[in-house]
């Protein structure tokens, strides 16, 4: 689920995968890595770190679980007057992070003929690191 809104002409964005009736056993390995990585970025989010750096970190997570090749997107995009705007967390974007900057983070896997998985949460980086701005729950949901 992918979901946001805007409030007086700025957007959020956050997305949580939800599972229907069961969980394959791999699917769930999938969620839990999805979420490490999502966790991980967000604890290295502080000022003077690079997107750059940030996006590497995520996809580096993923790859030693052994999931690198389904892992085909940026680690996130700016939020603000656009839903998806500069700057854009991704390999090559030597940006480095300042206090006030709002940004998602949003590392996925996406397996063929298996499924797919995304953790987004949009993060406010302060003086000393960070503040996620979404609090929804990241646990493992199974509806229906």
């Amino acid at each position: 689920m992918d979901i946001g809104c805007p409030y007086e002409k700025y957007h959020s964005d956050m997305t949580r995968t939800v599972f229907y009736r069961q969980v394959e056993p791999e699917m769930e390995k999938i969620y839990s890595l999805v979420r490490l990585a999502n966790e991980e970025v967000i604890k290295a989010v502080k000022p003077g770190v690079s997107f750059d750096h940030l996006d590497r970190l995520s996809k580096e997570v993923i790859a030693e679980g052994g999931y690198g090749p389904y892992y085909n997107h940026r680690a996130g995009h700016g939020v603000g007057l656009e839903v998806h705007e500069p700057p854009f967390v991704c390999v090559g974007n030597q940006l480095c992070l300042s206090p006030g900057m709002i940004f998602s983070v949003e590392p996925g896997i996406y397996k063929p003929g298996l499924g797919g998985v995304r953790i987004e949460d949009l993060v406010l980086v302060t003086e000393q690191g960070c503040r996620v701005l979404n609090l929804f729950p990241k646990d493992l949901k199974v509806i229906g």
